[in-house]
């Protein structure tokens, strides 16, 4: 999402400072988009409900490790409150 694009940048200047992750390949591309984005500063919040990876213990131990300390994990009810 983030690495070899301009994204940081257009959203920066949007002045966009919060994200709303979700998507496919947990250990791989939510993974790297939450650590980049993390480590840019973003405030974010991941929706586990609407992450999907074909590995379940993975999946599982990521949004209680690494995606527990970078970005706030809601289900997407909770997300859908947030928009609202």
């Amino acid at each position: 999402m983030f690495f070899g694009t301009d994204l940081q940048a257009r959203l920066s200047a949007q002045g966009i400072d919060t994200l709303i992750m979700v998507g496919i390949a947990s250990t791989g591309v939510v993974l790297s988009s939450v650590a980049y984005a993390s480590d840019a500063d973003f405030r974010l919040y991941t929706v586990k409900d609407c992450c999907y990876d074909p590995d379940q213990v993975v999946h599982d131990h990521l949004f209680s490790t690494a995606f527990d300390s970078r970005t706030t994990v809601l289900s997407l009810a909770d997300a859908a409150s947030l928009l609202a």
